[in-house]
């Protein structure tokens, strides 16, 4: 049996990226795995860069480890013990309380999926639970990782209690990391802050909030006169266009007045309908994780506008909010947040338009890319006929409490059949891509010959891969035959559309070419055609690029906030 290694790389601050961390750690996987005859996968890239373990970040879905557990699950990591989870050490699992701790460690070894500390070169298998031995040393290890992150946390607490007591008493400090994009500190670290140019936009678009102007109106504005989008240098500006939601995010920050707030995570308990149970579900308990303002500074930043001035400006968007959505379904869209234009990488959204024709009042559904709406010029895409899209997304995949649970034995045998010729084929072109790189330099052919039948094969290696990857998802859903019944009230709609946040990372559309690829958070892929002009195989290379873009965003840590999502689906494959 073929001993697989999966190398799991965690650290929990973001200034160790641009250290030694990640080569160091995979640098030891490699050696180790080249020892002891182990052959190393990294297709699920278990990468947590930031995250800490004190915490138990790393074991939710979208992060490197809990989506490791969701591979195993899927049954896309093999429990016959051929499966090795690779770590540094111990506390690269978790930093948490012991109980907890032992917990997520037995859950893995009870899948039958061994775990390799190097720190002590060390093998954890399901049998290690009967041993005595291996559990007080494991134990032991967990106790003592926990102390120390524990420790750390009180110092780093101390720290910035004693900062805030001397802000309180009129010392300048500096108490956050991050500054508000209109404020600067000199001389670094010293509290000394003082307003930069960005402070006349701010005070420009309270103005005219104030004057009514609304949230989109304002982001029109100064994108026709091309005042650059205030936003953190850390991340991909995208189109750099302004949008309501920049706005907004704007109005609501309470340092434009000097206020600096103070907040700590908190959980916090939520009642819930069992979604699984339909709509007479029991009520479930949940904790989740909250964040709760615990102690504030007043005149801590340079003041933009005074407190009533904001106080107004927020309670003039929220009327205006509140008018517009009366009435409204929110139901209407079931992929709100989810959708992305393929051409700029910016969100797309739902617009509902209304128009009077002869024969009566006429409706329009469509997704239309943010850029478009504020009229970049740069941005090709087109807007998209929602009903023909929400017709032609496979719901049947997701809203399973919806289908019958009929197998389709016909079906799935067609598939199975398909499935083994598509991975013979698979093989063949893999093999023959392989061949011709190995020909190319034993014989030292012409360089440009060899690139153009090294860059064809590879091209068809990709299509079949992705058109397997296809056959892979319909006979995983083959047991659901049954046609998805209408989801005709407002109640079914938004139970799929809470489905769908929960499975899906993101839609990409290519508009132009009615064509869109939808990832699910495990990371698989897949591309439908949403008309029937659409052009699936030629927005494929078009979708190699954008997730190749993703993923050199998220290496070099500038990844736009609202794609973070995307990335951590598309790292999981």
């Amino acid at each position: 049996m073929k001993k697989i290694i999966y190398p799991y790389i965690r650290f929990s601050s973001a200034e160790q990226r641009n250290g030694d961390s990640i080569r160091r750690q995979m640098s030891s996987i490699g050696k180790y795995a080249e020892r002891n005859a182990f052959d190393i996968n990294e297709e699920h890239k278990l990468i947590d860069i930031a995250v800490s373990g004190y915490t138990g970040k790393n074991r939710e879905e979208d992060a490197g480890l809990g989506r490791f557990l969701l591979a195993i699950e899927a049954g896309l990591i093999p429990t016959d013990g051929s499966s090795y989870l690779c770590i540094e050490q111990l506390d690269r699992l978790s930093r948490e309380e012991i109980d907890i701790s032992f917990n997520f460690f037995s859950t893995i070894l009870r899948k039958n999926v061994n775990i390799i500390t190097l720190m002590d070169d060390k093998i954890y298998t399901k049998n290690s639970l009967k041993s005595i031995t291996d559990i007080i040393y494991s134990l032991s290890i967990m106790q003592q990782s926990h102390i120390e992150s524990e420790k750390k946390s009180i110092r780093i607490k101390a720290s910035f209690e004693g900062r805030l007591e001397k802000i309180k008493c009129g010392i300048k400090a500096k108490y956050a990391s991050q500054l508000p994009n209109w404020i600067d500190e000199y001389p670094a670290k010293s509290g000394i802050f003082s307003v930069n140019k960005n402070g006349k936009i701010i005070q420009r678009i309270f103005t005219m909030v104030l004057d009514g102007t609304s949230l989109n109106g304002i982001a029109r504005i100064l994108n026709n006169e091309e005042i650059p989008r205030i936003t953190k240098a850390t991340f991909i500006k995208g189109n750099g266009l302004w949008t309501g939601a920049t706005i907004s995010h704007i109005i609501k920050n309470k340092c434009v007045f000097g206020l600096l707030e103070l907040k700590k995570i908190v959980p916090v308990k939520i009642n819930e309908k069992n979604g699984e149970n339909g709509e007479n579900g029991e009520t479930i308990e949940r904790i989740i994780n909250k964040k709760i303002v615990h102690d504030s500074v007043s005149n801590y930043y340079p003041s933009l506008i005074s407190e009533p001035e904001f106080v107004v400006a927020n309670s003039r968007v929220k009327e205006r909010t509140i008018t517009r959505e009366r009435g409204r379904n929110t139901s209407n869209n079931l992929f709100s947040s989810l959708v992305y234009c393929g051409y700029c990488k910016q969100r797309m959204h739902f617009e509902l338009s209304k128009k009077k024709l002869k024969n009566g009042l006429k409706i329009y559904k469509n997704l239309k890319c943010s850029s478009r709406r504020f009229k970049d010029k740069n941005c090709p895409s087109m807007s998209v006929n929602y009903e023909n899209f929400e017709k032609a997304f496979p719901l049947q995949i997701y809203a399973t409490n919806q289908l019958d649970e009929m197998v389709n034995k016909e079906k799935k045998t067609t598939l199975e059949n398909a499935l083994v010729l598509k991975e013979s084929e698979y093989v063949t072109k893999f093999n023959k891509a392989k061949e011709i790189e190995e020909e190319a330099m034993k014989q030292n052919i012409n360089i440009s010959i060899y690139i153009g039948l090294l860059n064809t094969a590879k091209t068809a290696v990709d299509i079949c891969r992705e058109e397997l990857e296809r056959i892979r998802l319909d006979l995983h859903f083959a047991s659901i035959s049954t046609p998805l019944k209408p989801l005709l009230t407002k109640e079914d709609r938004l139970s799929t559309k809470k489905t769908l946040r929960s499975m899906i990372a993101g839609i990409v559309i290519y508009s132009n070419k009615k064509t869109a690829w939808f990832i699910d958070k495990n990371g698989m892929t897949t591309g439908i055609m949403y008309e029937q002009d659409g052009e699936r195989s030629a927005t494929q290379s078009d979708f190699r690029d954008f997730r190749n873009d993703i993923l050199k965003a998220t290496e070099s840590g500038k990844i736009d906030p609202q794609l973070v999502k995307l990335s951590h689906a598309m790292t999981a494959n």
